[in-house]
């Protein structure tokens, strides 16, 4: 991918026109308005109900390179995620909630994803595609040489983690064919070392994503089971017990990204990434529900590709992944253009029932990328 210069300089609309400073300040006029009405009917507190904008999420990272999925340790004091500078592959790598302390975890110059803690916050659990010896690995959260290897069957795995007791693993890989189909993705449990295999999903479709609820009796995961046959129709978010009974399909009027599905610490919400469709693509969205898929929320309702959502331990916050801040390079390979980097943001979810819309710096940017995108379709003609 051929990099456009650094363009560290901020993008001249970044303050924003006085037409939508004016905008921006009678939005907040107008909220500040209804939480007092509320106030004064209800007698509630103030900060029952808030709604938020995209733009009231804070940038975590500046390292101006590719991140993804990131995950909170149980303790909040650091968040483990996937890092690369030359997106030639990724490393795990940790770092404080406020981008200080990073360290890499790995260094073997191949993919390694899917970052877990463990329960007791002492280790962390990965895959990587390192050439001799692929598999699901344990490494220690201070980043001991010695990382343990959890399989070794060269298999395709997407890690969903420990169960909250510390015993088991949950797991999406290869696990059964059924009748005159390639091999199906399943949902499987199995003990700390590889052993004990249980397909919890049993289903001819593809199953992926899981997500072990706080108490352990839950697991949330994506599948294309009610799919029509397009790509992202095709995944919704389904539900079931730890042992795969009463599987139950939770969103129906959203499209589904494959990827993170994190449970609020209390098991009351799901936080995922949805899709919407903007100027001809797919954009990605942080959302979040309840855990029986009613109340829908659409957090980051901007212009910018959020995903990887994950709630803090105390369900104040969700960390998410987004490319808002990132210029746009050309990419050979596609062809075309694409964010020159992705970073991780913070947005403050407590109490959160609503997202207020207001054109701001994200949606200027969202069309300076159409117009881009636009100008690259016609050079193509």
């Amino acid at each position: 991918m051929a990099r456009v210069g650094r363009q560290k300089t901020r993008a001249p609309f970044a303050t924003g026109s006085g037409r939508t400073r004016l905008r921006r300040g009678m939005d907040r006029l107008a909220m500040d308005t209804w939480l007092l009405v509320a106030l004064f009917v209800t007698g509630a507190p103030v900060l029952t109900a808030r709604a938020v904008t995209t733009d009231d999420a804070r940038r975590l990272t500046r390292m101006e390179a590719h991140v993804a999925a990131p995950t909170w340790s149980p303790d909040g004091r650091e968040l483990a995620f996937m890092y690369t500078p030359a997106r030639t592959g990724y490393d795990i790598a940790v770092m404080a909630p406020d981008g200080s302390s990073f360290r890499r975890m790995t260094n073997h110059g191949g993919w390694e994803w899917g970052p877990r803690w463990s329960p007791d916050g002492t280790q962390i659990m990965y895959i990587t595609d390192r050439r001799d010896a692929p598999g699901i690995y344990v490494a220690r959260r201070m980043g001991a040489a010695a990382h343990s290897r959890v399989t070794d069957d060269g298999g395709w795995y997407d890690l969903g983690g420990w169960s909250p007791d510390g015993t088991r693993i949950v797991v999406a890989t290869e696990a059964e064919v059924f009748a005159g189909r390639f091999p199906d993705i399943e949902i499987v449990t199995m003990d700390l070392n590889g052993e004990n295999r249980v397909n919890v999903t049993h289903h001819p479709a593809n199953d992926s994503s899981p997500s072990w609820s706080p108490d352990g009796s839950k697991i949330a995961f994506t599948s294309d089971r009610d799919g029509d046959g397009t790509v992202y129709s095709d995944q919704q978010i389904y539900v079931m017990d730890a042992d795969g009974e009463n599987q139950t399909r939770l969103t129906y009027d959203v499209r589904i990204a494959r990827g993170q599905v994190s449970w609020s610490p209390d098991g009351a919400r799901i936080a995922f990434t949805s899709l919407r469709a903007r100027d001809d693509e797919w954009q990605e969205r942080v959302s979040i529900m309840y855990a029986d898929g009613s109340g829908r929320i659409d957090l980051t309702a901007g212009s910018a590709n959020d995903r990887s959502p994950t709630w803090s331990p105390d369900g104040s916050s969700i960390a998410f992944v987004s490319d808002r801040d990132a210029p746009l390079v050309y990419d050979k390979v596609l062809p075309g253009w694409v964010p020159a980097f992705t970073e991780i943001y913070m947005l403050d979810v407590s109490n959160v029932t609503s997202v207020r819309p207001r054109e701001s710096k994200l949606d200027l940017w969202a069309r300076l990328k159409a117009a881009a995108s636009a100008d690259d379709k016609e050079g193509r003609r």
